[in-house]
């Protein structure tokens, strides 16, 4: 399993909920692809990007595909800084969030550098689920 354990419930929640969902997501698109298929989530999404380059710039052209306007709430969720300030440098109207789960690739890395940064800072989805419920 390539998920986390709360991740697959948290998501069909939203999806049930109505909400528009999307993966954007960084690396080889035969990896990312079976990760993502094998973990069963790929129905919930509405569109599915894989990336090698910018994951902001694919966040750009997700909201010029779907006609989203920049009024509309919008939250982008990332384990990793430099895709948050990516996606918020050209999308500033954009809700990031930093997800800093006490296990991961990212962990010193996102506890040492938070501190400073733009955006909220969760630690598992009930936290992410308890945001976008008040957003």
């Amino acid at each position: 399993m390539y998920i986390f354990e709360d991740v697959r419930d948290s998501i069909e929640k939203l999806h049930d909920a109505g909400h528009s969902l999307f993966i954007v997501t960084f690396g080889s698109p035969f990896i990312q692809n079976v990760k993502i298929s094998s973990s069963g989530i790929n129905y919930f999404f509405k569109d599915i990007i894989i990336t090698q380059n910018s994951k902001g710039k694919a966040v750009s052209n997700l909201i010029e595909k779907y006609l989203i306007d920049s009024s509309d709430k919008s939250i982008f969720l990332d384990d990793k800084i430099e895709h948050l300030e990516e996606v918020s440098d050209l999308n500033p109207n954009m809700c990031t969030i930093l997800m800093t789960r006490t296990q991961g690739q990212y962990t010193e890395q996102t506890l040492s550098n938070v501190k400073s940064k733009k955006y909220a800072k969760i630690n598992d989805m009930d936290d992410f689920l308890d945001i976008v419920n008040k957003f």
